[in-house]
């Protein structure tokens, strides 16, 4: 997301660069996981405290059964022996 004029227009830095819009980003957000068909063991990993919007991508891709590509960011999501 960026910021815009009131045409709608995308606002530039001094630079030339995009102004990007973080305000919508700056709170932490809850985020729960659970119900049917989760497999056992699956528990948010401890070592990616941090974890963001960049996260849930390769989270995702593993509650479908896929590995992410090495490019992404960390799931969010491990799954542990009982």
């Amino acid at each position: 997301m960026v910021k815009r004029n009131k045409k709608g227009d995308p606002l530039l830095d001094k630079g030339g660069n995009l102004q990007i819009l973080t305000s919508h980003t700056l709170q932490p957000v809850p985020i729960a996981i659970g119900g049917p068909g989760l497999a056992p063991g699956v528990r948010f990993r401890k070592d990616v405290p941090d974890g963001g919007l960049a996260n849930v991508a390769a989270t995702v891709m593993n509650f479908h059964g896929y590995e992410a590509p090495t490019d992404y960011e960390p799931t969010l999501i491990e799954v542990v022996d009982n």
